[in-house]
This record gives structure tokens, sequence and C-alpha cells, in this order.
């Protein structure tokens, strides 16, 4: 093929993939953000998270009428929460807008790990991938930093699949509590479970771990072996606000028997009230079911997901989606609660890594179709990221 004969090729490709974009970009009740009907934030996104976390302006109790309701039940939200809503609020326009609202700018006048200092907790000797693809997600996503807790075994293999994250072989060691609890402080938010495994020894230690970290009110991202643990000992968590749980179909189906006793066979897409009745049995935690459509509750609102995605069922997605959550949970977190969004920072911030990670699965699948892995995934998380948020 001559030289000018492949730009033309090359050329025509590019309109092909715009148009496709386009199109793939609009299934129902989603529609491509227009900043002419967005609501205005109601402060610009400021370049300094130590900036964004001393504001606290406008902070409102309540959503939009059309978006609420009253709750059916008799037990009231804690005080100061927004009214509860019995369909799910904010529309993929308004919701993007608000999580654009929260992603910190990049300038020279932030410093390393300001935007974010992540520890995942997870890797063994089997699973190995999956705490890789949580803290390289988080970096990609805009994280300075990424620490990997892992078993001793597992932290040679973790090491050499990227220089770009700091290893801990920590996790089995005698005195791991300590030597973990020694780096948590400076860190901003926690990823507890992939690929760690469910060694009574390790599920002891990470419950500890767990407890502290609620005395020192860290913000916690539970995925995988994690919710397991969880749904052994669902008082763990019971009640702690800064804690968002990411079941899969089956996990969630565990926990609903664990916590109210029923059996929900695993399906597809889980019932929206289903996900808000188990969040406010566990005291107005956060949990995001992942499934055809992902639905987030917080016990008091439901935020709905269906844009994107693929038809590609690959292990590792998950992980992506923990790590990437954890950053923008705390961007989120640090942004703070305004009153004009459509939801609060917890869902905002579920909203945000859902849509990005299946804008992610969108491309991969359009590009590599039936061979779509994660690592295909996670290499265009820059660009799906931009797309939906902005540089």
């Amino acid at each position: 093929m001559s030289s000018s004969a492949a730009k033309i090729y090359n050329k025509s490709r590019s309109i092909i993939a715009n148009i496709n974009r386009f199109l793939l970009l609009q299934p129902n009740p989603f529609s491509l953000w227009n900043s002419s009907t967005t609501p205005t934030p109601t402060a610009s996104p400021l370049p300094l998270l130590s900036t964004l976390a001393s504001l606290n302006v406008n902070k409102s109790t309540t959503t939009t009428a059309s978006n609420t309701a009253p709750s059916s039940s008799g037990t009231s939200a804690p005080s100061g929460s927004r009214t509860m809503a019995s369909t799910p609020v904010g529309n993929d326009e308004a919701l993007l807008a608000s999580a654009r609202a929260f992603i910190p700018s990049l300038t020279n006048a932030m410093h390393k790990g300001q935007a974010g200092r992540i520890m995942v907790i997870g890797g063994n000797e089997e699973y190995t991938g999956a705490p890789y693809f949580s803290g390289i997600s988080a970096l990609k996503v805009g994280a300075d930093l990424a620490h990997i807790v892992c078993v001793k075994n597992a932290s040679p293999v973790i090491k050499s699949y990227s220089p770009e994250l700091i290893v801990h072989p920590i996790l089995d060691s005698d005195n791991a509590v300590e030597q973990i609890m020694n780096w948590v402080p400076r860190m901003h938010c926690i990823v507890i479970g992939p690929g760690m495994g469910r060694d009574p020894k390790i599920l002891n230690v990470v419950a500890q771990v767990i407890e502290k970290l609620k005395e020192l009110d860290k913000p916690m991202i539970i995925d995988a072996d994690g919710l397991f643990l969880v749904t052994s000992n669902v008082e763990l968590i019971r009640n702690y606000s800064k804690v968002i749980l990411t079941p899969n179909s089956m996990e969630f189906s565990r926990l609903i028997s664990a916590v109210l006793g029923e059996e929900v066979k695993p399906a597809p897409s889980a019932s929206a009230e289903k996900v808000k009745e188990l969040a406010k049995e566990l005291g107005y935690v956060t949990i995001l079911h992942k499934g055809a459509t992902d639905v987030a509750s917080n016990g008091r609102l439901v935020v709905c997901c269906a844009g994107g995605g693929s038809n590609r069922r690959c292990g590792g997605q998950g992980d992506l989606l923990a790590g990437a959550l954890s950053v923008l949970f705390h961007w989120a977190i640090a942004f703070g609660d305004r009153g004009d969004a459509p939801a609060p920072p917890e869902l905002l911030a579920a909203y945000g890594a859902c849509r990005l990670t299946r804008e992610c699965a969108r491309l991969a699948y359009s590009q590599n179709g039936r061979s779509t892995t994660t690592s295909d995934l996670v290499r265009l998380i820059h660009q799906a990221f931009s797309f939906l948020f902005g540089p």
C-alpha cells in the first residue's frame, strides 16, 4: 500500500471509529453530555485537594423533588442525609457533570502524593494479577502513588509487572497488622480484597486492619475476597459510611443471605430496591452491585449506570474498577458534598468509576473483540478518562 493510500485508509478508519463511538455511547437512558443543559456546579474544580477539603459551599440535605420520594419504611435516615429516593436519581448528563467537578486540575502547585496515595491489600501466590490491576489502574486514573500489601512469595511477581508500584511483602508476616498500620496514616484510600485469598490467618489480619482503619476514619473499597470476609462478619463494616462494597451478582447474593436472611438468585442486573435495602440494613454503607447495569446505593439514594461496556467478560475488570473507584472516592470526599449535585460523593464516585470502566471495556472490545483482556482496558484508561471527564 502506498503512503498516500495508507493515509486515506487510516483517516477513513478514524472517521468510522468516531461515528461508532458516538452511536455506541447513547444506549438508553443515557445521552452525550451537553454543556448547555448541564447544571453549573456550585464551585469550579480547584487545583489543590487541600483547598477542596476545606470548602463547604451551599450544602443541602435534599435532592430535587423530581428525584426523591419519602421512604416507605418507618426507619429514618441519619441526621443531615439527603431525602430517601425510591428510584434512581440523576441522569448521565448531570452525574457526569458532577463527577467532572470533583476531579482536580493538573497544576505545578500540587505536590507528589496530593492527588492520591492508594493502598491495595491483597495478593497471594495464586493471585498476583488482581492487586496489580487495582494498583496500576489507580495510577492511570490519576493517583500519585500506589502501594500493594501482599504475602511474601507474591511480592517478586507483582514487582516484576511494573516498577510503578510500591510493594510491601508483609501481609503474612508475624506482625503484619503493626507493619501495615505503619503505612496507613499517609494513605488516602485503601482497597481490600483483590487476590487476597481466604487463608484464615490472612483474613484475621485484614479484619484487625479494618477495625483500625475505621478508627482512623479512612475510606475503604472492599472487593473480591474482602467481601468473603465481610459476609462472614458483617459487623466489620456496619454503620461505617466511608466504605464502598463492590459485589458481583454471586457476592451480592451471599451478602443478602447473610444480612437479610433471603435467598436471591444471582442475576445480570440487581434490583435497585434490594441494593438499597441491603445498604440501609448495613447502616447506610454504600454498595455497588456490578452487572449488566451497575447499581449503587448508600441506603438512601440509588444511582444506575448502563452506558458502554462490552460482551467480553475477562477476569480483572472488577479489579480495574476497584482501583479507579479508590481514586475517585478520595477526590469526591476532598471536594465535598454539594447540594446541587444529584447524588452525594460516594455515589458520584461509584458512578464515575462504573462509566470509566465501561468506556474502557467498550473501546477495548471494539479493537480486540473476543481477544480482549484487562490489560487492553488498562492501556485505554487515559483515552476513556479524557473523553468522559477531560484531561
